[in-house]
């Protein structure tokens, strides 16, 4: 593992002249701030071996594209912050938790498919990405603090039935016109909905439960 702070990897040394990486069979563990500043790194293959990403392990990097193989089960936080050219994210259906700041502010990040084994995303772990639409998984119980700020094209989201808290700041600064829920009227109701400024409280609720209804 390396330190974000001092930024002592030998492939941060070496960036301008890595585009491409296959990381070996029976590597286990990608460190900690590893690819950091690596902002030519374009692409990168991950063996089915692994099984753990470190925190900002490819921060400010200029991957586009990832296949995170489902070998992985933690992927921790800033692991791909400031990732300015990344477009696509498939995440596995091993993972349970995105961590703190996985993504925040990849501004170029518009499409992301959170698998339904996600019980918990951490505070801003989507901040600053250019999605206009998200499907929330379905077991997840909060929608953390800032998990959404500054996402400025997000005009809808899908929430399932099993949310029962969403914090504050949630999704400040984004665009947030329409709300799909898949419980009723009477399960909206019971979500505690913490109070501040924010886009959540000028949004339209509909439920998918049955026909689509307008619940707020």
């Amino acid at each position: 593992n390396y330190n974000i702070n001092t930024r002592n990897s030998p492939f941060t040394r070496l960036s301008p002249n890595i585009k491409y990486v296959i990381i070996g069979e029976g590597i286990t563990n990608i460190g900690d701030c590893l690819f950091t500043d690596c902002s030519n790194l374009i692409n990168i293959v991950i063996p089915n071996s692994v099984i753990s990403i470190g925190s900002n392990a490819f921060c400010d990097s200029g991957i586009t594209n990832i296949s995170i193989p489902d070998s992985i089960t933690r992927i921790s936080e800033s692991a791909f912050k400031f990732c300015n050219k990344l477009t696509d994210v498939v995440l596995p259906n091993s993972i349970t938790t995105i961590e703190t700041a996985m993504f925040s502010y990849c501004s170029k990040l518009n499409n992301i498919i959170i698998p339904n084994g996600v019980t918990s995303i951490l505070t801003s772990a989507f901040s600053g990405v250019n999605i206009t639409h998200i499907e929330l998984p379905s077991g997840l119980t909060s929608i953390n603090s800032r998990i959404f700020q500054d996402c400025a094209s997000l005009s809808s989201i899908t929430i399932p039935k099993t949310v029962t808290k969403i914090e504050s700041s949630a999704f400040n600064n984004t665009s947030l016109e329409t709300i799909y829920y898949k419980g009723s009227q009477s399960d909206w109701n019971n979500i505690s909905i913490t109070s501040g400024y924010d886009e959540i409280f000028n949004a339209d609720v509909y439920s998918e439960q049955t026909t689509l209804t307008k619940i707020q």
